[in-house]
């Protein structure tokens, strides 16, 4: 692989990226269309246009990610001899896993902050403090595991890596 395809490659993970988080925070979006009355429907043109522009972008990005690799890398880089570099399975497996741990930590930690703000003010400012029904212990649970997982892929991708391969040999004979 080149430069110029390794940076494509970036660019199309952190559109699929922005992507998810876009959708996500898009579920606030729906549910704001069904409870918005005929008085502010100009504000619901306005977030409409803006939420089918960041979709339509990070589309975008997927889409062409060459293409956008192309005027991030300097000129004086393109002008050069292309060197290929190459990578074998273990360091792509590796590259993989601290991506993926990467992604999951950097999603879960902002829910991680709304839940510590959230459960101070209101044990703090709240008197008798204000109990948290289900749906939000199993969000303060779910954002937990996902701070964990992302922790043990990112930091663990040896460990992980070696548990694949060692799962892909069971029940191959080892010839000496």
């Amino acid at each position: 692989m080149t430069k110029i395809e390794i940076l494509a490659l970036a660019v199309r993970l952190f559109g699929i990226f922005l992507l998810i988080t876009v959708i996500r925070g898009s579920s606030a979006f729906i549910f704001t269309l069904t409870s918005f009355d005929e008085t502010n429907n100009i504000w619901l043109i306005v977030s409409s246009l803006v939420n089918l522009f960041f979709i339509l972008g990070t589309l975008a990005i997927i889409k062409f990610p060459l293409t956008i690799a192309g005027k991030l890398i300097p000129k004086s880089e393109k002008q050069e001899q292309e060197q290929v570099i190459t990578f074998d399975k273990d360091d792509i497996q590796y590259i993989g896993f601290t991506i993926i741990g990467m992604f999951m930590i950097v999603r879960a930690l902002p829910d991680m902050f709304y839940w510590v703000i959230f459960i101070y003010k209101t044990t703090i400012t709240i008197n008798p403090p204000m109990i948290l029904n289900s749906i939000d212990i199993i969000n303060v649970i779910a954002t937990v595991i996902e701070i964990i997982i992302g922790l043990i892929v990112l930091f663990g991708a040896d460990g992980l890596q070696n548990m694949i391969y060692k799962i892909k040999m069971l029940g191959v004979k080892k010839v000496d």
